[in-house]
């Protein structure tokens, strides 16, 4: 046998292990405490899917607030305001944008520039309608025959749109409708025998109104 081989194979299994040894001290000894977490932020104010008007709070917290020393807001990629220090609050003039859907934006910076977001869409809503729809009848008139039950027509029009249509003869309700053209049925053999009034009043969503010109119908 020759034992030189050995010896030289074993020496190199003793430096080997050594070697290891001294590398997994070193290891543990150099070993990298555990990554925190990023840190996050997220809208406390307003709600995703709101609705909000005129002038609203706007307010993002940071978690890990060591990390994040600024915030900034925007409202459909523009910059709105910036602050300092992991949160921020500012108010939010709405009448500024147009109605409809916009999203807010909230982007933490810490000291080396890194980022984190968070976003909520919101439905803005500023138009108020303060105009009264028109409204007309069309049928019945003066001078046409009635019997039985009588269908009211009307022309009703709004800015905006007419949500519904209500009937009176002789002052009272006699019947409503919802649904365009807005026609409305009311029984023409109730009334007694005479002259009667008849007119029509529209609604709008915003709750504007109006009222036709009234006609004189005898039975």
């Amino acid at each position: 046998m020759n034992w030189k081989g050995v010896g030289f194979v074993a020496s190199t299994v003793v430096m080997l292990g050594v070697a290891n040894l001294s590398l997994a001290v070193d290891g543990r000894a150099k070993h990298a405490p555990a990554a925190k977490p990023l840190p996050t932020i997220a809208f406390s104010s307003p709600a995703d899917e709101s609705n909000v008007s005129a002038t609203v709070p706007v307010r993002a917290v940071a978690t890990q607030v060591d990390k994040v020393h600024s915030v900034t807001f925007y409202v459909d990629g523009v910059q709105l305001a910036n602050t300092k220090g992991p949160g921020g609050s500012f108010k939010w003039d709405t009448t500024k944008v147009g109605d409809g859907w916009h999203t807010l934006s909230a982007v933490g910076k810490d000291a080396n520039g890194k980022s984190t977001e968070a976003q909520v869409a919101v439905m803005v809503h500023n138009f108020v309608d303060k105009s009264a729809p028109k409204i007309a009848i069309t049928w019945p008139t003066d001078g046409n025959p009635k019997s039985g039950w009588l269908t009211t027509r009307v022309h009703a029009v709004d800015n905006i749109a007419v949500t519904s249509v209500e009937t009176y003869i002789d002052g009272k309700l006699a019947a409503t409708s919802s649904t365009a053209p807005f026609d409305t049925k009311w029984n023409w053999n109730k009334l007694t025998k005479g002259p009667h009034t008849i007119q029509c009043k529209a609604y709008d969503a915003a709750g504007n109104t109006a009222i036709s010109p009234s006609y004189s119908i005898s039975k």
